[in-house]
């Protein structure tokens, strides 16, 4: 799969029922707690149920037409209990079955018929984490290259999904990538703070760290994972790809400093 045309849309109407208070898609959450369980489309998931599948079925050359007239790859989608896609028509709608020609089986010279199959549309692990996904920016607060010594430094970063176009068998497809984890490590050697919560400005403190001692150059590295689903020509439904992929982020550096305090007396 190729990528044709990246684009972060963050005023796309993603939101929907399944999605909940906090602004990260539920459906999505849920797809990444439970990876290990998650299939590929044509899969299960795990109630049993076959996932759906979309297809493209390619029309035999037909004799009665030249072949510049042709329209190229008729797409079809192979459905269990999702909604159709208002245009695209059922696989079991346009790949017959063959018929059974007695006179056939007796003429053992006779070239064998060759059937149509549904080639699958799917997107995988490795596709999804080659779209250039845009590195979420990590904001400090207050905004400056410096802060002090056992004092709150506050953080957050963009947490809304991203839209990107690409094409597969030259079938336009849609990709939308929801951020479901954050890991930031503040770069003083602590344990990562991993959250679902991208955080917010000022004057929310959803998500801070406190510098223990002095240092120079210090940077906080954000690692995002990110959730995905694909869509087959602009419509029908969203469909889970197996897995997750990761980006990683960075502040520009800055300064911890140590203030002294003194007591002065009065008079």
């Amino acid at each position: 799969m190729a990528p044709s045309e990246a684009a972060s849309d963050a005023t796309v109407d993603w939101l929907d029922e399944d999605a909940d208070d906090s602004g990260v898609r539920a459906e999505a959450i849920r797809s990444w707690e439970d990876t290990k369980g998650l299939q590929a489309a044509g899969g299960a998931d795990n109630s049993g149920t076959p996932a759906p599948q979309v297809g493209v079925w390619i029309p035999p050359v037909s004799g009665s037409a030249p072949e510049e007239e042709q329209s190229g790859p008729l797409v079809c989608m192979v459905m269990d209990d999702r909604p159709q896609v208002s245009y695209i028509p059922s696989c079991d709608e346009v790949i017959e079955e063959p018929e059974e020609d007695e006179d056939a089986e007796e003429d053992e010279d006779a070239p064998e018929q060759e059937e149509s199959e549904p080639i699958i549309i799917t997107v995988t692990r490795s596709d999804f984490a080659e779209l250039p996904l845009q590195l979420p920016t990590v904001h400090l607060q207050p905004e400056r290259d410096w802060f002090l010594v056992n004092l709150d430094t506050l953080v957050y970063t963009d947490g809304a999904p991203q839209m990107l176009e690409t094409t597969v068998l030259d079938v336009p497809v849609r990709v939308r990538a929801t951020p479901v984890e954050f890991s930031w490590d503040f770069g003083d050697g602590s344990a990562p703070l991993v959250t679902t919560n991208a955080g917010a400005p000022w004057p929310a403190d959803d998500i801070s760290h406190a510098y223990q001692r002095e240092a120079e150059n210090v940077a906080i590295t954000l690692t995002t994972t990110w959730s995905g689903e694909f869509q087959v020509a602009g419509q029908g439904p969203w469909i889970p790809i197996a897995g997750t992929t990761s980006t990683q982020s960075q502040s520009a550096p800055f300064r911890i400093d140590a203030v002294e305090t003194h007591l002065v007396a009065e008079g």
